[in-house]
């Protein structure tokens, strides 16, 4: 069974990471100024990057196929549908609280 609280953290770590960005790129990059709001921008950017980065990793390193060991992008972790079949391999894949 795959472990469903690994995809939620991963999920919620890119999303965070994602949306931290947008925000970012959106409010404070075009009204940036000389001094230290310039480096508090850049530190910003260099979290949202290490979040989603880090989230993504972590899908791919704990959200394999237990049968084959293929990583396919899981679907939405808040989702109905527990269970999926792996792409590569055909198996049946379940939730662990299933």
């Amino acid at each position: 069974m795959l472990p469903r609280k690994w995809s939620k953290i991963g999920h919620g770590l890119m999303l965070a990471g994602v949306i931290g960005i947008i925000l970012e790129l959106l409010f404070w990059i075009p009204n940036m100024e000389v001094g230290w709001k310039d480096i508090v921008a850049v530190v910003w950017m260099v979290v949202n990057i290490v979040l989603a980065f880090g989230g993504l990793s972590l899908l791919k390193w704990k959200c394999r196929c237990p049968h084959c060991g293929s990583w396919s992008p899981l679907p939405w972790p808040w989702s109905e549908d527990a269970v999926r079949f792996c792409p590569r391999c055909g198996a049946r894949l379940e939730y662990d609280d299933t």
